[in-house]
């Protein structure tokens, strides 16, 4: 065989390796641009994170809202301070005798940025009742309204008022400060509070009822338009924890209007406030 013979097939064999080496060398080289890549892609999105982490702290937090608002209910028992004499000879029974309140109110931080100080404020429909005892009924005779016995033995004999107050209390006690990446709260949920307020109002109606036994046949008596104040106000305050206190309240204005002898309402229970 001659040189030149031999040189040619040197070269066949030759050239499928070289291109072989280059494929090799390709592959390396791509695989390295998409590692570079994926690196660059997280350290890009890393960055994003940081940036957006740090606008966030930078960001001034904002309070959350100033006022809130809820439904209150109270019950408890009611009576009369009456003038010249002790609560304990009072001639309304303490077991019987209550009131009731519902309504709705609102409540507003003093301080824009501290909640050291609230005002709560609404308005409620109030029923008060007195049970009167020892067989005695209210029998109004010009104007003056007075106690009588009444002919036949009563087994109820009850007066009721329905009044409509707006009652104000500034309310004082710790909150819990609630922290997000946007805004500041404060929640009094679980945390004792103390209202010391007022109230003010009017009287809608007055109303008696009696119920007795006459001949064998049960008897009801309805009496209204008593000589009760048309407005009403007075002190009031409450200890609560949480949604649940003890409610005390105190009418400043007389339940009946140009008497000889003032009576007052005084009434104590337990207060709901669902806000």
């Amino acid at each position: 065989m001659s040189e030149v013979a031999t040189d040619f097939m040197q070269l066949t064999i030759r050239k499928p390796l070289c291109v072989v080496k280059k494929r090799t060398a390709m592959q390396t080289i791509t695989k390295y641009l998409v590692l570079l890549v994926l690196c660059l892609n997280v350290h890009l999105i890393n960055a994003q994170d940081t940036i957006q982490s740090v606008n966030a702290k930078n960001k001034t937090k904002k309070f959350g809202e100033r006022t809130t608002d809820g439904l209150v209910f109270a019950i408890g028992f009611n009576n009369a301070i009456i003038e010249g004499e002790d609560l304990n000879d009072s001639p309304y029974k303490f077991g019987g005798s209550g009131f009731v309140e519902l309504g709705w109110a609102w409540k507003t931080r003093v301080f824009k940025n501290s909640n050291a100080l609230r005002v709560k404020y609404g308005f409620s429909f109030m029923w008060n009742k007195l049970n009167i005892k020892d067989n005695l009924y209210f029998n109004e005779v010009d104007g003056e309204v007075v106690l009588e016995k009444f002919p036949i033995n009563v087994t109820k004999s009850k007066f009721r008022t329905t009044n409509l107050v707006f009652p104000v209390h500034f309310e004082f006690g710790p909150s819990k400060k609630i922290e997000r990446n946007t805004y500041i709260r404060y929640s009094t949920r679980k945390q004792f509070k103390v209202g010391i307020g007022a109230y003010g109002g009017f009287v809608l109606q007055s109303m008696q009822k009696l119920k007795y036994v006459e001949n064998g046949s049960k008897q009801k008596l309805k009496f209204k338009g008593y000589n009760t104040n048309n407005l009403m106000y007075g002190l009031s305050s409450y200890i609560a924890f949480g949604h649940v206190g003890v409610y005390a309240k105190y009418d400043l204005s007389t339940i009946f209007k140009d008497q000889l002898i003032d009576q007052n309402n005084i009434s104590i229970g337990l207060r709901f406030n669902m806000d």
